[in-house]
């Protein structure tokens, strides 16, 4: 189940690395916690990094050919993506 709260910000995927960056605004950020996880284009990634512009997700292999990696590995780089929280159990 997903928070209605839903951000739409400009992602970067570094193939080499298979990486994904998100680079949002501070407000955001400050939401996350490295080992978190949230929906990107609703894919599960992990964080596995902050900085103060962007955060840094690992992509798994069982994400290439859906949402986030075409079958060839490619991605339109720096499109924007829909970014969801899961519900917290509060």
């Amino acid at each position: 189940m997903f928070t209605d709260r839903q951000y739409v910000f400009v992602a970067e995927i570094d193939l080499y690395n298979m990486d994904l960056c998100l680079h949002a605004d501070s407000y955001f950020l400050k939401l996350l916690t490295i080992g978190c996880s949230v929906a990107i284009d609703g894919i599960w990634l992990t964080v596995r990094e902050i900085t103060k512009e962007y955060c840094a997700f690992r992509i798994p292999p069982e994400a290439i050919g859906k949402h986030l990696i075409d079958n060839r590995g490619e991605m339109l780089s720096e499109r924007k993506v829909n970014v969801k929280f899961p519900v917290s159990a509060s």
